[in-house]
């Protein structure tokens, strides 16, 4: 989103936090931080779909696997640390649901929960979430070791 700009406090120190951990567990932190803060704009995003028969609301999930297709339009950070989380659907219906076509009216349902959901207050609650899980994490990694594990 060219143009937008969004500010995270005591980013520096959630990221000093995330060095104690392994690489694979660090990236699990942020798994779970991210999947969390998108869950009131899936839910959002859920409530506000039009279609309510076929596979579509089933279909719209924030995950971090995409379609084949997907997956070919999203050119992936080459960076080996990223992370990312996509909120959306599976179901090519979603696209002509969202903007519409020829024969349809768009009824806009993750634009609107984006507005109302997403921008700084998602970001907030990233560096919410990732401190919680931080502190969860190095709580379980301190009682493995004390265990000797």
């Amino acid at each position: 989103m060219a143009g937008v700009d969004f500010r995270m406090e005591g980013g520096r120190t959630l990221e000093e936090a995330l060095a104690q951990f392994t690489k694979p567990m660090a990236k699990g932190v942020g798994r779970r931080a991210l999947k969390k803060a998108a869950a009131p704009i899936l839910d959002d995003y859920q409530a506000n779909t039009k279609v309510v028969s076929g596979n579509l609301q089933e279909s719209e999930v924030a995950g971090t696997r995409l379609n084949p297709r997907q997956r070919k339009l999203n050119k992936k950070d080459p960076s080996k640390s990223a992370i990312e989380i996509h909120i959306g659907t599976a179901d090519p219906g979603g696209i002509q649901e969202e903007f519409g076509n020829a024969n349809q009216a768009a009824h806009p349902a993750l634009r609107p929960a984006w507005d109302k959901e997403g921008g700084q207050a998602a970001v907030d609650r990233i560096a919410d979430e990732l401190a919680k899980d931080i502190e969860k994490t190095a709580a379980r990694v301190a009682r493995r070791a004390a265990r000797g594990g």
